[in-house]
């Protein structure tokens, strides 16, 4: 079972000091977030909400990279509707 989104602290220094300690992983908190949405696509806040399929592959990048030189390793985001994702 994932916490709540409500339940998160969702700053940068709570995000961190909760992956340090190991209450909390990137991986729960992007299942935490695609739940809540969830329940506010009646909203349409979002054109395009990656799945837990599509996200995995960046979840698995960030075991590659050192979160001591990556000050935003595992905090989410969302790109504003004029980038283009990819390219």
């Amino acid at each position: 079972m994932n916490p709540s989104s409500n339940d998160i602290d969702m700053s940068i220094a709570g995000l961190h000091t909760a992956y340090r300690t190991g209450s909390l992983t990137p991986e729960k908190v992007c299942s935490s977030i695609l739940e809540l949405s969830q329940g506010l696509e009646h909203h349409n806040i979002w054109i395009t909400l990656l799945n837990e399929k599509e996200l995995q592959p960046y979840l698995d990048n960030l075991d590659h990279l050192n979160r001591d030189e990556c000050p935003l390793w595992g905090i989410p985001f969302t790109l504003k509707d004029n980038i283009d994702l990819a390219g």
